[in-house]
């Protein structure tokens, strides 16, 4: 009888004990979400996005009140079908929430909608579909962003010259108001007298001959500004061509690390740097948040832009260096 007594001691002992456990073990209470990151491309730029989200995915998770997973992708193809395709993927694996850069407003707003009636959190970051049913829409105001780089295109040409504009994507609501900026920022801040020549791309064209074919039509440009995350194809022809900034200007857009190391070198002037990796770390942290019934007090979360010159860049990115 007293070892049947001991016994029963004992398993009530255990058994309690592996109650304790599992109610101080804080993974077996954490909430579990799924997010996604979509981009319109895949690309060294984008991938800074979902790098955030996977950072503050770990923060979170570090508390032990989250299971946050996160997965970032662009399509296989740059271009609305094939964002289209990648959404509705995503969809149909019930994630929770999901970060997208939208590719075209009109194609996604209603596809938007039904993942949002489904329970979805949707937000969108760098290019928005404001006419959606999105939470809010973090990133650049584009329009301000267009108007910085006109801004700056003003200043180191002097007021004067030409200007070609490369414009990628001009249907997408971002591009088009970063285009209008550019405009309004010549205009505003010195550079009425510049001729502007634009060259825009869509779809999958060979961005470095549209280059090659707009410098070789208009010879006599004095500085080129790009309205996205493409400098690097500057910088190459410039260094072939032997050209620094004593012989041509270029105004390019983000902060890539051969973008960096262009304007470290001289080869090319400044770049206006947008803070992408806030949209994937604060972006989530917005996903989260909302799951839980606490929306953002406004529908616009700004990440604000910079220049990046020879004046700041060492500072800003003093790991950036050449390969060896």
């Amino acid at each position: 009888m007293k070892r049947f007594m001991a016994l029963i001691l004992i398993l009530t002992l255990a058994l309690a004990l592996a109650s304790c456990g599992k109610k101080d073990d804080p993974g077996n209470d954490a909430k579990k979400y799924k997010v996604a990151v979509i981009y319109t491309a895949n690309s060294a730029f984008w991938t800074s996005v979902g790098d955030g989200a996977e950072a503050k995915a770990k923060e979170l998770n570090a508390t032990g009140k989250y299971n946050i997973t996160t997965y970032a992708a662009g399509p296989a193809e740059a271009g609305t079908a094939g964002q289209i395709a990648l959404f509705e993927d995503i969809i149909s694996q019930n994630y929770d929430g999901i970060i997208i850069a939208v590719s075209d407003p009109a194609m996604m707003t209603p596809k938007i909608n039904d993942a949002v009636a489904k329970g979805v959190v949707v937000i969108t970051m760098d290019t928005d579909a404001p006419d959606s049913d999105r939470l809010c829409f973090i990133g650049t105001d584009n329009y301000n962003y267009g108007v910085l780089q006109g801004k700056t295109c003003a200043e180191v040409m002097g007021g004067k010259g030409k200007l070609i504009i490369f414009n990628a994507f001009p249907e997408t609501l971002g591009q088009s108001q970063r285009t209008q900026g550019i405009y309004d920022g010549l205009k505003k801040y010195g550079g009425e007298s510049i001729e502007t020549i634009e060259a825009c791309f869509t779809g999958q064209v060979d961005l470095l001959a549209l280059c090659e074919d707009a410098w070789t039509a208009h010879s006599d440009y004095d500085c080129c500004v790009m309205t996205y995350a493409a400098g690097e194809q500057v910088a190459n022809v410039y260094r072939q061509k032997g050209w620094t900034t004593a012989d041509k200007q270029a105004v390019l857009a983000d902060d890539l690390d051969p973008i960096i190391l262009a304007i470290k070198d001289g080869t090319c002037t400044c770049s206006v740097v947008q803070g992408q990796y806030q949209w994937g770390y604060q972006g989530l942290e917005i996903v989260i948040n909302a799951l839980e019934g606490k929306k953002p007090e406004t529908d616009f979360v700004e990440t604000s832009a910079f220049v990046c010159d020879a004046s700041n860049v060492e500072e800003k990115y003093p790991n950036v260096k050449p390969v060896s």
